[in-house]
């Protein structure tokens, strides 16, 4: 599911897609390139923790804030 919530994190967090559970309860990221080596998918509980844990993966060069 979509919403300006999870464009926000897409838009600070470039190199993920974000979505967002029908009932809310889960957030979630998948990198937008599957190929590199490095974690592809983060599960959170809050919108926090999903920036929180994206912020804290390695970025592969690309800028995020």
């Amino acid at each position: 599911m979509k919403d300006m919530r999870t464009a926000g994190i897409e838009r600070d967090f470039p190199a993920w897609m974000v979505w967002i559970s029908q009932q809310g309860e889960y957030w979630g990221a998948v990198r937008r390139d599957p190929k590199l080596t490095m974690p592809a998918t983060v599960i959170a509980d809050s919108e926090d923790e999903l920036r929180a844990a994206l912020a804290a993966q390695p970025s592969s060069g690309e800028l995020s804030r």
